[in-house]
């Protein structure tokens, strides 16, 4: 029995991945309308020192849609965290919550991407492992194909732009968010990131006052890290422990 036709087929791809991309437009846009009602709602409701609130809520809004969009909206709420010197702090503060409190996906597909990547069930690799996540990172397993979808949105969004904007050619949005994309491609893979642990102890290793968790390269691929689990205190909170 013949298969449908190369040139069938190939039209057939492209329609899927159109109706992708539209969908995950349809939701990014969703998402974005609930996360600017709450910022409207709150900023309405505004009588002096209430502004402080209206920040937060909206940094939650933003959190929560970042959250629902997944991957690459994650990396840009984090990277956004870090902007003390453009952000208000109570927006801020709330944004810091997807550096390490992301909701986690379900354990069992945690098991599945481990032990097909390890090759073993995970009771024979680890003496114990909890279900809360700790210190193995297992990549989310439809990641890849949801930061394409992304890319192929944000691009064609920032291209859209910079026909209607034509100022904005000027700092090359399209190329700014390729190279963001590329950026967030790249981190998506576990094994670049091991790669960056070891250069980085390599570059301290003769700094008594800098550490890095130690990997466990047989237990490493590109879709799981893990390493040695260190105590520690996160950057918010160093000035109410120092008090």
């Amino acid at each position: 029995m013949s298969g449908p036709a190369p040139g069938r087929a190939a039209r057939g791809a492209r329609r899927r991945h159109a109706l992708h991309v539209a969908l995950r437009s349809l939701q990014m846009a969703g998402a974005g309308l609930g996360a600017a009602a709450v910022f409207v709602r709150e900023w309405l409701r505004l009588e002096g020192s209430a502004l402080g609130r209206a920040q937060r809520a909206a940094g939650r809004a933003l959190v929560h849609l970042c959250a629902t969009l997944g991957a690459t909206f994650i990396k840009v709420g984090q990277i956004a965290s870090t902007r003390a010197d453009l952000l208000p702090e109570p927006f801020r503060r709330e944004l810091t919550t997807l550096q390490d409190r992301v909701p986690p996906f379900p354990f069992a597909q945690v098991r599945e991407i481990l032990e097909r990547d390890l090759g073993r069930p995970v009771e024979a690799v680890f003496e114990h492992f909890e279900a809360e996540p700790v210190a193995v990172k297992v990549r989310r397993p439809d990641i890849l194909e949801k930061v394409r979808l992304d890319r192929a949105i944000l691009l064609f969004v920032s291209r859209v732009l910079e026909a209607v904007i034509p100022s904005l050619r000027l700092i090359s949005l399209e190329g700014a968010m390729r190279e963001f994309c590329r950026a967030v491609e790249e981190q998506i893979h576990l094994s670049n990131e091991a790669e960056h642990n070891r250069r980085f102890r390599e570059n301290f290793a003769g700094d008594p006052d800098v550490s890095f968790p130690r990997l466990v390269p047989e237990l490493c691929s590109d879709a799981v890290l893990t390493m040695e689990f260190i105590e520690g205190i996160r950057e918010e909170d160093l000035e109410a422990t120092a008090a």
